[in-house]
């Protein structure tokens, strides 16, 4: 039942249609109560830059989040992110965004991240450092911007 409910999440993402956003809306809530650590990969999966409904598809990552505890629920995420980075990077930066914010997930990420096969750890630093020199770039009025950080 549960990888069927993943299969319609994944299937409506895009919410082009009010179809699509009801299917999409209703089945993350019925996921809500039966989703653990190991759907963390495929929740990730779920989120696509070309999406219609932003603020829906955030909830995707607010139920991932709530199973964040363990070791392995971090290495899910870390897949999840390699996954998706190449065609949903800006669904990548809100993840890292979000990790490097908060001091447990930050410890964790940092305990396993170089664990990770050459290419992951590759791909997922690049955009680290594209996020690190995004905040340091100042705006045109000198000061630095601290609004981008999530």
């Amino acid at each position: 039942m549960k990888e069927s409910l993943l299969k319609r999440l994944f299937e409506s993402r895009l919410m082009t249609t009010d179809e699509e956003f009801e299917t999409f809306d209703s089945t993350l809530d019925e996921l809500c109560d039966i989703v653990k650590e190991d759907d963390i990969r495929a929740l990730v999966n779920i989120l696509d830059d070309n999406t219609t409904e932003f603020e829906v598809m955030f909830r995707v990552i607010h139920v991932y989040e709530s199973l964040l505890k363990s070791k392995f629920s971090y290495e899910q995420l870390i897949l999840g992110i390699n996954d998706i980075i190449a065609i949903s990077p800006e669904w990548s930066r809100i993840i890292l965004y979000r990790i490097l914010n908060h001091e447990y997930s930050r410890i964790m990420f940092k305990n396993i991240f170089m664990e990770f096969d050459k290419n992951a750890v590759n791909n997922i630093s690049q955009l680290m450092i594209e996020i690190s020199l995004q905040r340091a770039e100042p705006p045109r009025g000198g000061k630095p911007d601290q609004s981008r950080c999530l």
